[in-house]
């Protein structure tokens, strides 16, 4: 069966509108058809379009993606001369036919409430394409458009082609450069042997090394390709395809009527956007009875390339130029970047991929939902009826608002969402203080820096709110805010959080920048207002600021009273006295203690409220005390609910600490989940009851009853409470205000619903700080004595073990399971990370069941699912696991208990490299303690222990190695150097240094020179002076150049200029060149500029010829002009590519050409390649190249034996009727 990637719509969330429709993105594959080369691009696709599930309009995308025909071994029978490869024509009848075969998965469409439904189509397709797969799409597109009937049921919606080869591939720079080499006689019919042959001479492994290592590719396409070429078939269906493309892509064969089809898309109706109308009348059901224009959404999307060598550029414009009368219909973007061609193959060069792979694949995903979903959303209208400009200013401004969205992250007000707003009346007294119109209207100060203080629980956080929304409101300045969450997603966390756990000298340089920052904008004249809000802080010191302490505002105790007074169920004057005088300002006392009066009230005990209220102490820690302490009902499950908010590696939804609940106190009745038995609300009180008021759900929509006063007054630690309100002059920062109310609006757009933004947390920060502190755990369970924090960490690991050994859970069908059994995927990713917390108490226990194959292959199953360790990367026994996660203690206590520390395992290798590859520095160095070897497998040619810390790039990994004698492979000290010159490579000068410090050779050659080279070669100016001043040899010289060589084929004139005040040779020698060959390689007119200043000799000659040559080659005119005004000799030859005419007729570029011909290059000089012989293999159509050289003075008579005359070789070419003709008028005899 051929592989394939298969990526279906996440479900819908219950209570979320199930999807309307169901479409299938059906992806094919460029040459080679492979489609594992596409894996991380088609994974962020999906991902993306994941993040664009609210604008899909209730429509589901599945993705999918297999190889073309033949290029897995197990789906045909063995290719031989009576059973060719597929050609083009097989290819798309294949992929035709496989695209019509797919239909809905039955178990996704009971997913949204169809249970039992059987297989159906897809209710539309979008085809995908790279490279010829975009021409196998159009041209399914065509075969489907001709006769409907081959697949009745096939709904092709788009077509979306990447890197496109539609006509002429023969054309393109590769194509030519292809056909040169299949003219050799005999090749065309043999290469497919001839490669067989050379790579049954190479073992896989070094196959897999120079793919990795000397090509640049990713470890997983790096694999991808060693196993396709060292498979059977797979490099003879490429080659046969490859000709076969070569034949069949020259003229456009399609119709115009393909080009011009729209699509149809009954979700998306914009129509009154651009002008004005309901949407009864954008559907045709106008007032005045006449029919709006029809939609036009275009059929195709195209993505070319800026330079794309299997492109020719002037095809390409030819194409888009006969599209652009035909608006609306065929939609095309040019890339204005460099991504390649092969895309896909190696790591993105604009941008590093960490974590949810951003850099080039981004780029092309996000071209696609730039113009697939906004075409859908927004689609072009009739000419007749363009936008006004008004409605055009207002696409523009959506389409910056859309640009500025895709900064934001989904949580990022959700801190401020969650705080109540004040209860009606309160607050707004602060806003006729003198100390607050000073700061605001910066009256009276040099200063506009307001410090709100108040201790926890006062409702500094309710406050804030309110002062932001009384600025919004007022509209005098653009405005940023934030709130700070420490409990809530990593995003909404920051440095600054939790102040009071800082350093003195940490918390006084936050004080002090801020005041800095506000002092340079008086001192610019600027208006900047600073507004923050925190606890009282002894330790923290401004020198300029105004303050507000809520707890000595009169006004502040009247709020209280007014909140008494509306949420006390019985009205009682001495009552509500009472309470006021006992809160001492503290509004969090107030909620908790109304809370317990009205349930007494609510049981009918009128009698015990007042004695109640003496009883409760007046501290808010006491209260605390008071509610968990004593005997009472499900005493365990409280402490259980505690441990877990306190604990757990991220916030839990209801659901997961329900279900953590029942596993830590009542297992057996753990199963399958029934939301229709255990409700929402269920889940709800439970929890609520449980934790003895103590925690709260939040994140979804905020309770807003006057009864809900929880989180208004919420204070976490001191700066996630922090709020800065930064407001500068309105024509400073103008964009400041739309950006964060966009903001603000992205948060609330992205919430699909309440239940995925659901979390439980403490209902304020000093509930964490109450269980931390004072063994007030231990007092709670004394159980947990000696050490409280390992030991409920010790019990959350428990409750994830008890969940995953449930018997219910299905081990064939994880990712059916996780809506089904909520706690599964927490249980599964942080089982070992509690176990690690709690190693102090022991894990010989856990340890010792995993020993048992059968618990850990489960375990490990759902471990390695629902954690990302990336592509190919998961760790495949429990040693491994451990070291990759970076938990040094349990690897020290499964190591004591007997584990081979050098045992290894696909595809990790052994625990060493697991840390290595995760960067788990502390795991890296217990390992090494416990004697791990470094190369357990001794002498190895490529891919050690060393080389994998280079490619991460981490410097303390990288010392612990180097100190314990680590070395590179055979053939990595051979091709790349010396573990100075991998450290180059790094890019990171601390590393050299490093590496430098601990004795490394600075002048050690490699494969490119000495690591100057190196630096040079990849821009490093900072490594290549100090490598200088270090004292590498400034003219070492490597099989390819010198360091000033490797400087200007990098183009960096910058480090050029540094080499030749030092005293590079401008004259030294390599493979490939002087310097200035490199530099016209390359193309830069300034560096060959200076060379030639610098008196670097214009005529000098390297492997493939002059500059001139080189330059031509690579169709730089404006180099090749310059190199032509300094004397540079035009027929100058003796190299691979011969003369420059050569070069150029072999590149195709005309402008080149003429250059050439008009300073006197000679039309019958000799080259490796005969002119005459090149030029016959251009297409007349399109280039007028042979015409120009065939008008010269040129002696078509004379031709390579091998080939005999120019008639008998144009009787081999495509168009040999024009070809002859051309002949025969520029005097060939017959």
């Amino acid at each position: 069966m051929a592989p394939a990637i298969s990526l279906l719509a996440k479900p819908r969330q219950r209570g979320v509108r199930p999807y309307q429709r169901h479409g299938l993105i059906y992806f094919i594959c460029g040459n080679p058809g492979l489609v594992n080369y596409y894996a991380v691009f088609l994974d962020c696709l999906r991902g993306m379009l994941d993040a664009e599930d609210e604008g899909s309009g209730g429509t589901a995308y599945d993705i999918y993606g297999r190889n073309l025909l033949g290029f897995s071994d197990d789906d045909h029978e063995p290719f031989s001369a009576s059973n060719e490869p597929w050609d083009l024509d097989g290819q798309i009848d294949g992929m035709y036919r496989d695209v019509a075969s797919r239909t809905v998965i039955p178990d996704e469409a009971g997913a949204e409430g169809e249970e039992g439904e059987a297989a159906r189509p897809y209710d539309f397709v979008v085809l995908m394409g790279h490279s010829v797969g975009a021409y196998i799409s159009v041209e399914i597109f065509h075969r489907h458009m001709q006769d409907p009937s081959r697949a009745p049921y096939l709904n092709l919606r788009h077509g979306f082609l990447l890197f496109p080869t539609l006509t002429h591939i023969a054309n393109s720079p590769k194509g030519r450069n292809v056909g040169l080499l299949m003219s050799i006689p005999g090749l065309e019919n043999n290469a497919q042997h001839l490669a067989k042959f050379i790579l049954n001479c190479i073992p896989y492994a070094f196959v897999l090394w120079i793919i990795k290592n000397v090509l640049g590719f990713t470890p997983q396409t790096a694999e991808v390709t060693a196993r396709w070429l060292k498979s059977q078939g797979g490099v003879w269906q490429a080659i046969h395809l490859g000709l076969s493309e070569m034949r069949t892509i020259c003229e456009e064969k399609w119709e115009e009527e393909l080009w011009k089809t729209t699509a149809e898309d009954n979700d998306i109706n914009n129509y009154n956007y651009y002008h004005g109308k309901s949407k009864s009348s954008a559907n045709g059901e106008s007032g005045n009875g006449t029919e709006t224009p029809q939609q036009q959404i275009p059929k195709f999307f195209i993505f070319y390339g800026k330079n794309d060598h299997w492109v020719a550029n002037h095809v390409r414009d030819a194409f888009i130029e006969k599209r652009k009368s035909e608006k609306g219909h065929t939609k095309i973007q040019v890339d204005e970047g460099d991504i390649p061609h092969a895309f896909c193959v190696k790591e993105p060069h604009s941008a590093n991929i960490s974590g949810s792979s951003f850099g080039d694949n981004t780029r092309i995903q996000q071209a696609f939902l730039n113009i697939f979903f906004r075409e859908r959303r927004n689609p072009t209208v009739s000419p007749e009826n363009t936008p006004s400009p008004a409605v055009q200013a207002q696409l523009e401004e959506k389409e910056r608002i859309d640009c500025r969205r895709s900064l934001s992250f989904r949580d990022l007000d959700a801190r401020l969402q969650n705080i109540s707003p004040v209860q009606q009346g309160t607050c707004e007294w602060i806003f006729q203080m003198p100390v607050f119109q000073n700061w605001y209207e910066h009256t009276e100060c040099d200063n506009g820096l307001l410090w709100v203080k108040g201790s926890p629980g006062t409702g500094k956080s309710t406050l804030m709110k309110h002062v932001l929304q009384y600025c919004e409101t007022k509209g005098k300045y653009a405005i940023a805010a934030y709130f700070f969450n420490a409990r809530g997603a990593e995003l909404e966390q920051t440095p600054l959080d939790a102040l009071d756990e800082c350093s003195k000298d940490d918390m006084q340089n936050v004080a002090e920048f801020l005041q800095h920052l506000s002092k340079n904008a008086t001192d610019a004249g600027l208006t900047l207002n600073i507004c923050l809000s925190s606890r009282h802080f002894p330790s923290i010191h401004f020198a300029e600021y105004q303050e507000l302490v809520l707890e000595k505002e009169e006004k502040h105790d009247e709020d209280i009273i007014k909140y008494i007074s509306s949420n006390l169920t019985k009205r009682d004057k001495e009552i509500e006295e009472a309470i006021r005088k006992k809160s001492s300002g503290i509004f969090m006392w107030v909620v908790l203690v109304i809370s317990m009066l009205n349930r007494a009230y609510e049981d009918g005990k009128i009698e015990v409220m007042k004695p109640m209220l003496d009883k409760i102490p007046a501290k808010l820690e006491e209260v605390f005390v008071m509610l968990l302490d004593g005997n009472y009902p499900d005493k365990d499950e409280t402490i259980l609910i505690m441990q877990c908010v306190l604990l757990a590696k991220r916030p839990l939804t209801p659901e997961e600490i329900y279900f953590a609940i029942i596993a830590g106190t009542n297992s057996e009745a753990l199963g399958i989940w029934d939301p229709l038995k255990i409700t929402p609300d269920i889940i709800r009180r439970r929890i609520i009851s449980s934790s003895r008021g103590l925690v709260e759900i939040r994140n979804g929509e905020v309770e807003t009853s006057e009864g809900d006063e929880t989180s208004e007054d919420e204070e976490t630690s001191e700066d996630e409470e922090t709020s800065e309100d930064e407001e500068t002059s309105e024509d400073e920062e103008t964009s400041e205000d739309e950006e964060t109310s966009e903001d603000e609006e992205t948060s609330e757009d992205d919430e699909t619903s309440e239940g995925e933004k659901e979390t439980v947390q403490f209902i304020h920060g000093s509930v964490n700080d109450f269980l931390v502190r004072n063994n007030r755990l231990q007092k709670l369970d004394p159980r947990l004595i000696p050490d409280p924090i390992a030991r409920s960490h010790d019990r959350i690991k428990d409750c994830c073990m008890s969940y995953l050994m449930m018997e219910s859970l299905d081990l064939q069908n994880v990712k059916g399971m996780k809506s089904s059994f909520p706690f599964l995927e927490y249980a599964s990713c942080y089982l070992f990370d509690h176990a690690e917390e709690a190693t102090s108490v022991g894990q010989a226990e856990l340890l010792r069941t995993l020993e048992h194959d059968a618990v850990f292959k489960r375990v490990e199953r759902f471990h390695n699912y629902f954690v990302d360790y990336g592509q190919g990367s998961a760790p495949l026994n429990l040693l491994q696991i451990l070291s990759a996660l970076g938990l040094p203690r349990l690897v020290v206590s499964l190591l004591d208990r007997g584990a081979d520390i050098n045992a290894e395992g696909v595809p990790c290798g052994t625990a060493l490299e697991a840390a290595i590859k995760f960067e788990r520095e502390e795991t890296v160095k217990t390992l090494l303690a416990k004697g791990a070897k470094i190369d357990p497998r001794g002498i190895r040619f490529y891919e050690t222990t060393l080389s994998v810390a280079f490619r991460k790039g981490n410097k303390e990994i990288l010392a612990m190695l180097i100190d314990r004698g680590a070395t590179l492979g055979i053939l990595e000290r051979i091709i790349e150097g010396s573990v100075l010159h991998n450290a180059v490579e790094t890019g990171d000068k601390n590393i050299v240094a490093m590496v430098l410090d601990k004795g490394a050779k600075i002048n050690a050659l490699g494969f490119k020179g000495n690591a100057l080279s190196t630096a040079a070669h990849q821009e490093y100016q900072d490594i290549v002076e100090m490598l200088l001043e270090k004292g590498a040899k400034i003219n070492s010289q490597g099989l390819l150049g010198s360091p000033l060589a490797f400087a200007a084929l990098s183009g960096n004139i910058e480090i050029v200029k540094v080499l030749l005040e030092k005293g590079a040779n401008i004259h030294a020698r390599g493979l490939s060149g002087s310097p200035l060959i490199c530099a016209a390689t390359d193309g830069d007119i300034d560096i060959v500029k200076l060379l030639l200043r610098k008196g670097a000799k214009i005529n000098s000659r390297g492997l493939f010829g002059s500059p001139l040559v080189c330059a031509a080659f690579k169709e730089h005119v404006k180099t090749v002009a310059v190199l032509l005004e300094k004397g540079a000799k035009v027929n100058a030859g003796r190299g691979l590519l011969g003369g420059a005419l050569h070069a150029a007729v072999m590149s195709g570029n005309r402008e080149v050409v003429e250059i050439l011909l008009k300073n006197g290059a000679n039309v019958n000089a000799r080259g490796l390649i005969g002119l005459p012989y090149l030029i016959l293999k251009y297409d007349l159509s399109i280039t007028e190249i042979p015409k120009i050289l065939l008008k010269k003075v040129f002696k078509v008579k004379s031709w390579w034996k091998l080939y005999g005359t120019a008639l008998q070789a144009a009787v081999t070419t495509k168009q040999r009727e024009e070809m002859i003709q051309l002949l025969l008028d520029n005097g060939a005899k017959i």
